[in-house]
């Protein structure tokens, strides 16, 4: 009888141990799940529209598509890439505010002018700062 009641406990603790094992695993699977994919989620591409103008300006500015319509939010954001590319539509984009973002990239075929403005803003990336065609100037 002792016996049998000993044998129970310990089926009842392992199964406990592996529940609760089982559990704790796919928590864990669940939270890395999340942060390798929100964080791959939230980065874009985004393509400089529209010829001259302010970079804080994406509603006539900025696209999710390159030569794509300008909206509201496409500004890039520091998980993004700004692309400028031939169809930006030259002239001078101004850094009016400080930015910090993945990656910069001035395609061929791009013929806009990048500059910081009188004010000395800061471009920052985490990533590549490429200029293949047009110019970047800072002040």
């Amino acid at each position: 009888m002792r016996y049998e009641k000993h044998e129970r406990e310990r089926v009842n603790n392992s199964t406990r141990c592996y529940l609760g094992c089982k559990i704790f695993a796919t928590v864990a699977m669940c939270f890395v799940a999340f942060f390798l994919f929100a964080h791959s989620a939230e980065a874009a591409n985004r393509y400089w529209v529209g010829g001259a103008g302010n970079w804080s300006d994406d509603t006539n500015h900025w696209a999710t598509a390159s030569g794509g319509a300008a909206g509201a939010g496409n500004k890039p954001g520091t998980a993004d890439t700004a692309i400028f590319d031939a169809s930006s539509g030259g002239g001078t984009a101004t850094l009016n505010e400080i930015v910090s973002i993945t990656a910069f990239n001035m395609q061929t075929g791009n013929t806009t002018a990048v500059t910081t403005s009188t004010s000395n803003y800061a471009l920052t990336t985490s990533g590549n700062f490429t200029i293949i065609a047009g110019t970047f100037t800072p002040q």
